[in-house]
């Protein structure tokens, strides 16, 4: 198709006419405008082809009258026969049903009698209470309570300390160290750094070894972000 529709562009453009057989043929005009000169011995229209339309009246159907059943009764029969069904059950079943009912009530009377108070007198039976047995290990013991170490005082020439906080203003700083204080934590403001920061601690120490015991008690007093600092 695209090169028969580029072959068709060129012939146009080379100023001749193109030809399209049964349907007509095209010829350049002025300012390449392109002009369509239908062939008029071909007859292309659909409704030259084929048998001529024919409408068909409406079918009438002589069938019987339907009658249709208000809802109501629609519901009411529905109901009824599952009811229908189950008194004829009933009824077949009767003799059948009496008769296990007789047997069933012989055998509950017969246990019924053993187990009276009048039996339970005459062979001294007394009802058994049963018993609750303990297995020690279903016992769940609450966990024993962690001893918290103590915080030594703070030093402010130990090498090692725990800080909690380092603040550009040194009024952040204290407020900490109150804050600290006011919950049982023992803090104060251990120094500067040369960056200008005002670091608080709450626990010094001269080894290493007891400042990461004091840096591991600072879970227990949900503190994050706690760090060991060495000089």
């Amino acid at each position: 198709i695209d090169e028969f529709s580029e072959n068709c562009r060129f012939t146009l453009k080379t100023g001749n006419s193109v030809t399209l057989p049964e349907v007509g043929q095209l010829y350049p005009g002025k300012e390449g405008i392109i002009y369509f000169k239908q062939d008029t011995t071909s007859n292309l229209l659909p409704d030259a082809f084929g048998l001529a339309p024919f409408i068909s009246p409406p079918v009438i159907r002589n069938s019987g009258r339907k009658y249709i059943l208000p809802r109501a009764l629609k519901w009411a029969a529905a109901i009824a026969f599952p009811i229908g069904v189950a008194a004829v059950i009933g009824v077949t079943q009767y003799d059948r049903l009496s008769a296990n009912f007789a047997s069933h009530a012989g055998i509950l009377s017969s246990a019924f009698s053993r187990f009276s108070s009048a039996s339970l007198v005459e062979k001294k039976e007394a009802p058994v209470i049963p018993t609750l047995r303990l297995v020690q290990s279903e016992v769940q013991l609450p966990p024993a309570p962690v001893a918290e170490v103590p915080l030594p005082a703070i030093r402010l020439n130990d090498r090692f300390a725990v800080i909690v906080g380092a603040f550009r203003v040194q009024e952040n700083a204290e407020k900490l160290v109150t804050e600290l204080q006011q919950k049982g934590i023992e803090a104060s403001v251990f120094d500067q750094s040369k960056t200008g920061l005002f670091r608080v601690t709450i626990g010094t120490s001269s080894n290493r070894e007891d400042a990461s015991q004091i840096l591991a008690s600072t879970k227990s007093k949900d503190i994050s972000g706690a760090w060991i600092l060495a000089k």
